[in-house]
């Protein structure tokens, strides 16, 4: 159930959001392979590399004070 029909609704949802900044600042959704609802618990290597990887972009666009 959740698979057919929210799954994709979801993932339609995360695409739209995607797009609300400039394309060269967005990865699209990024898919957390193997982890549930809770992806800093199952994952926070993943989740610190993606904090790490904004904050770096942001810095080179002249961002300095973060």
């Amino acid at each position: 159930m959740t698979r057919t029909y929210f799954d994709p609704a979801w993932h339609s949802y995360h695409q739209g959001l995607a797009k609300i900044t400039l394309p060269e600042s967005s990865k699209g959704p990024i898919v957390a392979e193997g982890c549930g609802h809770l992806i800093q618990r199952d994952n926070p290597q993943l989740v610190a590399k993606e904090v790490a990887d904004v904050v770096r972009r942001l810095r080179q666009r002249g961002f300095s004070h973060l």
